[in-house]
C-alpha cells in the first residue's frame, strides 16, 4: 500500500453529520452535483475510494505472494 489506510467508517460518519459537498473553483465555480444531490456525489466518491483502497491492498498482497 502506497499511502495510509483511510478510515472510511469515520469519513462516512463525518459526511453524515456535516453534509459534505464537493466544490470547484475551476471553470464554472460551484458545487458539484450528482443526480441533483451534492451529498450523493460525495457519497459515491467515498465509496469509489474505498473500493480503490481494497483493490490496491489486494493487488499488493498478490504481488507479495508471487515474489516469495
Amino acid at each position: 500500500m502506497s499511502g495510509p489506510v483511510i478510515d472510511f467508517d469515520w469519513l462516512r460518519s463525518l459526511h453524515q453529520h456535516k453534509r459534505l459537498h464537493l466544490t470547484t473553483s475551476q471553470g464554472m465555480a460551484g458545487t458539484v452535483h450528482m443526480g441533483g444531490s451534492a451529498e450523493a456525489m460525495v457519497s459515491h466518491l467515498i465509496r469509489l475510494a474505498e473500493v480503490g483502497q481494497k483493490l490496491e491492498m489486494a493487488t499488493a498482497a498478490a504481488v507479495r505472494v508471487q515474489h516469495r
